[in-house]
């Protein structure tokens, strides 16, 4: 390609000298985004900020419902321990209860990645260019899914479950 664009630059010098001295083509390596690639990325940007936003918004008002529900809990927790049950149960209840919510939450994200996909696909810009868009939901998507909301539960499960099984 690169000959052939030598080839083709240098002919046209020799037909038109007096307004193409010393322009050649060459041939230029390929990207995956043919031209200019700056309004694709800045869209991409503002979808992941906006994403971004919408999820803190949802997780501050998770905690907040976590935390109206805290003292209510811990009301709970004190009678169960009054009542007799240890405390390793209370914090195998609790930790299985945060998993069960965050896995129906993963598998909700899941559902309604597959079907935003299309949606997004569809609400793409149309561009002068092809563009090979893949957004599958494969093995490693379901994966990391599984991961994050495994540790998300532990992590926001497991502080709360030893903090309600101490009181008094």
């Amino acid at each position: 390609a690169a000959a052939e664009a030598d080839g083709i630059g240098k002919t046209i010098e020799r037909e038109n000298q007096e307004h193409n001295r010393q322009v050649g083509l060459r041939a230029l390596e390929s990207s995956p985004v043919p031209g200019n690639a700056g309004p694709i990325v800045a869209f991409l940007m503002l979808f992941m900020a906006i994403v971004s936003i919408v999820l803190i918004i949802a997780c501050a008002n998770v905690a907040g419902v976590l935390l109206a529900r805290a003292t209510a809990r811990r009301q709970e927790m004190a009678l169960r321990l009054a009542i007799g049950a240890g405390r390793g149960r209370l914090i195998r209840q609790l930790l299985t209860e945060t998993l069960l919510l965050f896995v129906l939450g993963g598998l909700t994200g899941l559902v309604l990645a597959r079907v935003m996909t299309s949606v997004l696909v569809s609400r793409l810009p149309t561009l002068p260019f092809p563009v090979s868009l893949s957004l599958t939901l494969d093995g490693r998507v379901i994966a990391f899914t599984a991961a994050l909301s495994f540790v998300a539960a532990l992590l926001s499960g497991l502080a709360p479950a030893i903090q309600a099984s101490k009181a008094n």
